[in-house]
């Protein structure tokens, strides 16, 4: 079996992609999973795949606080990408993970 580097895929996936005519929406869009704020949702389920459930993820730039508890509960990152006010589809609060590590 033939293993392929990393050119030869890119240079297949170039060649591949016009001819499919795809339109992908939102593809131009940060992605969150890149944004410093971004917490993954990590299942304790030892039977769930691990990607399953991202939709699940934190976003740690948004949350309120239990008046009662104390704790504090972050909102869905996906709610806060279609909430008008808060980060919005363009992703207005987005910080690059790498720019408040360094």
């Amino acid at each position: 079996m033939k293993i392929h580097n990393y050119t030869t895929i890119k240079r297949i996936s170039k060649e591949i992609k016009p001819k499919l005519n795809a339109i992908i929406f939102n593809e131009n869009l940060k992605i969150c999973c890149n944004c410093y704020y971004f917490k993954k949702y990590i299942s304790k389920d030892l039977y769930e795949y691990p990607d399953e459930n991202i939709n699940l993820s934190k976003c740690l730039k948004f949350g309120y606080k239990n008046m009662v508890s104390g704790e504090i509960e972050y909102d869905l990152a996906s709610k806060t990408r279609d909430g008008v006010k808060l980060c919005g589809k363009n992703g207005i609060f987005f910080t690059p993970t790498t720019s408040l590590t360094n």
